[in-house]
């Protein structure tokens, strides 16, 4: 779905949605919070390249508890074409039960963005730019897109970094404020 509004009637729907937590979203966490009213969980954040390798432990983040219907998984990576293979697999693995994808280059974990992933790619735009299309492309999921202000402090790129993630298919965006 290339469409901006491809997300509004799910959220209209669902105005409670927990934020992807690396090393928290679980599946004992995602089944409590939606105990606790959460409309819409997220698996933790999954590498692609784990993925990729077939890494049992990478694929177990793909996880859903007994009940869970529907779940957004947040993927990481840097390589277009691994990026929108591994999210056609996911997509396929979970089928009705994924809601949408949503794209970190946000993550500022020092392991992440030494590869090129999560923020790291903020300073690659061009090459963010290519990964939100090649997955828009990929899947037939919304596809979302989470990153920072900036890559740096002071560094203030989140509008352009917006505009350039809506042009490239982006559904929606999240901005992490800090």
């Amino acid at each position: 779905m290339k469409t901006n509004d491809a997300l509004r009637p799910f959220f209209e729907e669902r105005r409670v949605l927990l934020a992807p937590m690396a090393g928290v979203s679980d599946t004992a966490f995602r089944t409590l919070c939606r105990e606790q009213g959460a409309d819409v969980t997220y698996t933790e954040m999954v590498s692609a390249k784990g993925l990729s390798y077939a890494n049992e432990k990478t694929r177990r983040l793909l996880d859903l508890a007994d009940g869970e219907d529907i779940v957004a998984v947040q993927l990481f990576g840097h390589e277009p074409d691994v990026m929108a293979r591994e999210a056609a697999w996911i997509e396929g693995e979970l089928g009705e039960r994924l809601a949408y994808l949503d794209i970190n280059m946000g993550c500022p974990a020092r392991k992440i963005v030494s590869k090129g992933d999560g923020s790291k790619l903020m300073t690659t735009p061009d090459l963010a730019r290519e990964i939100i299309e090649r997955v828009v492309d990929a899947v037939s999921v919304p596809v979302t897109c989470k990153f920072r202000r900036g890559y740096a402090v002071g560094e203030e790129l989140a509008v352009p970094f917006a505009v350039m993630a809506e042009r490239a298919g982006a559904a929606a965006v999240a901005v992490h404020g800090r």
